[in-house]
């Protein structure tokens, strides 16, 4: 498969946006590299003076940047609803 990164930065190189939208919705897997990616990307974005937005994570996906803490500091258009199968983490 191929990395989701590489493709976010052949888009800034050839389109120069000035929003990208990263559909979580079909994610069934979300891990470490998963996280690295989007933070890569938010990154490459940034400089590039692109606003990158997550749209409809996935309930894993929203699950898993919840957990590292990521939720407060990604532009998320839209959030899963809540779900019995994963519930509220302990703080």
């Amino acid at each position: 498969m191929a990395c989701p990164y590489r493709g976010v930065l052949q888009v800034l190189r050839r389109q120069r946006p000035s929003r990208i939208e990263g559909d979580l919705a079909g994610v069934t897997f979300f891990d470490a590299s998963g996280v690295r990616a989007l933070l890569m990307s938010q990154t490459a974005a940034a400089e590039a003076g692109c606003r990158l937005t997550v749209v409809h994570p996935s309930r894993i996906a929203h699950r898993v940047l919840d957990i590292v803490g990521l939720l407060p500091t990604l532009s998320l258009a839209a959030l899963p609803p809540p779900s019995a199968e994963f519930p509220p983490p302990r703080r």
